[in-house]
């Protein structure tokens, strides 16, 4: 589908460098084209990291549809119905031929979505990463083919290895990492402007988003006459959501640009150095966060702007770091968690990232404080459930979600502070009728972490996808 056939088949209100896509609207859908979508529904696709693995609190309760959310999967528990959670998932079989004689956060990082190791000196992965294949197969006629986004704010080390496989799981060719936008603004600005004459990358169309900052205004303010126009095309319902969305997006412009100017000025060079061991060793001015910046917040941004541009249909496929792969970053804003006796209990302290005698932030929290390590593990699960809320809420007449025609994958590249490659933490979240759902599969030998990514491409999407890496084939037990 070309682009101009997208934009046919949705309104856009456009104003002074803005171009402001709106969902799926049933008023201005002929009646064939309405047949057509709900024969043959979107789909899409996230692939959602998390660094370091997990701590031991991870695996579910009971097997099967019997199962139960674990303390660290307790976050989830609402959305049960979207969920299969995967154990015995490993990759082994890229690393025991020589390939990896050391462990290594970056490689466990890029590699395990291409499921190949290439030149780890250089920027060389030697393949596509599995989100790429996706978009390659259904991104067509977007306006953004996909978009990679994460909250990476600090330099963490890159193991010496070439940074970008430790902070790229997103690579369009065996030597093309496509670096995350970690800047909430910088991704809002793409969104309402990438379908303005010119697009996002028009240096009129960014002076334009920068002088609407400047004088505190919004995009809205440039698309009311074209928003009013339209209310009178819409049925009551269409205009009730159209005034829903509109008030959604007035919402998360305003919290974008609160959070913008308490980002960090390095963060858009990515291809930089790694903490000298100095750095490392203790938590100085360069590990620590400009006045006013939230994490939290940071998150909570990004996951609606995923929602965004999933639900306007500009994008088909997204890619989501929750952090680099060997994090650094200190999660001092989070209260302490316990987890003795399978539950969680939240404490009345914060989080403690300094360890005596061992290394700082997350990572040291992996090695050396097990209590800490679930605490950060438990607000990265958070983050799927606050995400599953905004994607499972009913967006058109028929009472459809965003959910209902997606898959996630949400999973962390090794098991955990021992950098194993088996017992990988894994989380499937999907709509429709292909992935069993409210479900523990539970492989009886070790399920290679290829073989997923190839039933997700060939089952999910339909794809004559017929290998990726070490992949030999798909996995039924997974499929419903």
């Amino acid at each position: 589908m070309s682009s101009k056939t997208w934009v046919s088949r949705r309104n856009v209100l456009r104003g002074l460098g803005v171009g402001l896509a709106l969902p799926w609207l049933e008023s201005l859908s002929p009646a064939p084209v309405r047949a057509q979508v709900a024969a043959s529904p979107t789909k899409r696709y996230l692939l959602f990291y998390f660094p370091c693995g997990t701590a031991d609190f991870w695996n579910p309760k009971g097997e099967g549809a019997a199962w139960t959310p674990s303390a660290l999967l307790e976050p989830l528990a609402k959305h049960r119905q979207y969920l299969q959670v995967l154990t015995n998932v490993g990759q082994e079989e890229l690393y025991n031929q020589g390939k990896n004689p050391n462990p290594s956060h970056s490689l466990y990082c890029a590699p395990s979505f291409s499921c190949t190791v290439g030149d780890t000196t250089k920027p060389i992965l030697n393949g596509p990463t599995v989100d790429q294949i996706i978009a390659n197969g259904i991104g067509g006629g977007r306006p953004f083919k996909s978009l990679q986004l994460g909250c990476a704010t600090m330099v963490s080390s890159s193991d010496g290895r070439h940074p970008s496989f430790t902070r790229s799981i997103s690579w369009a060719a065996s030597d093309q990492p496509l670096y995350k936008e970690v800047n909430p603004q910088a991704v809002f600005d793409s969104l309402v402007t990438q379908l303005a004459p010119g697009g996002s990358a028009d240096p009129e169309n960014q002076r334009l988003a920068e002088l609407r900052k400047n004088r505190d205004l919004s995009v809205l303010d440039y698309v009311l006459a074209d928003a009013t126009a339209l209310q009178t095309k819409l049925s009551a319902s269409d205009r009730r959501r159209l005034d829903q969305f509109l008030t959604s997006v007035r919402d998360v412009e305003g919290r974008v640009k609160a959070q913008g100017t308490t980002m960090p000025g390095s963060i858009k060079t990515y291809n930089r150095p790694a903490l000298s061991a100095s750095q490392s060793e203790r938590r100085g001015t360069d590990a620590s966060d400009p006045t006013g910046y939230d994490r939290d917040v940071h998150a909570e941004l990004m996951n609606d702007l995923i929602a965004m541009a999933f639900e306007t249909d500009l994008t088909r496929v997204i890619s989501h770091m929750l952090d680099d792969a060997r994090s650094d970053y200190h999660y001092e804003f989070l209260k302490q968690r316990s987890f003795a006796n399978g539950t969680s209990t939240e404490l009345t302290n914060n989080l403690d990232s300094v360890q005596t005698g061992g290394e700082l932030g997350y990572h040291g929290l992996s090695h050396n404080n097990q209590q800490g390590f679930a605490t950060v593990n438990y607000w990265m699960v958070q983050k799927l459930a606050s995400l599953l809320d905004r994607l499972s809420m009913p967006t058109q007449a028929d009472g459809k979600t965003v959910m209902d025609e997606t898959i996630i994958l949400f999973m962390s590249g090794m098991k955990g502070s021992g950098h194993e490659l088996v017992q990988l933490p894994v989380v499937l979240a999907s709509g429709g009728n292909v992935l069993k759902k409210d479900y523990r599969t539970t492989f009886s030998g070790q399920a290679r972490l290829a073989d997923l990514h190839l039933t997700i491409m060939q089952q999910g999407f339909g794809l004559d996808v017929a290998k990726i890496g070490y992949s030999q084939g798909i996995l039924p037990q997974i499929l419903a």
